[in-house]
């Protein structure tokens, strides 16, 4: 994987999971083995920390975290469903 002329992502034997409003890859995944690689060419979480209080409005944004942990196939030991809580074991 690598990027072109023009800052985009090639993704030849990835797995393309989402792209951009010009057709570019935005999400690619990967798997090798038992591992698994999942590349954003966009800064998420400098999206996220811009957002005040991101996790206590009522708008999806923890649905991005929730998503990645069940695709990496990770079970929480304790969870809740009001993403203005916060959980921890």
């Amino acid at each position: 994987m690598g990027l072109r002329n023009g800052g985009c992502v090639e993704a030849e034997w990835r797995q393309v999971i989402a792209v951009d409003q010009d057709g570019r890859p935005a999400l690619v995944a990967h798997q090798l083995g038992k591992g698994k690689t999942l590349l954003c060419a966009y800064p998420i979480e400098i999206y996220l920390a811009n957002q005040p209080s991101a996790f206590e409005r009522k708008d999806q944004t923890q649905r991005i975290y929730q998503s990645l942990q069940e695709w990496a196939g990770i079970k929480a030991m304790v969870s809740t469903d009001d993403p203005s809580v916060e959980a921890s074991a």
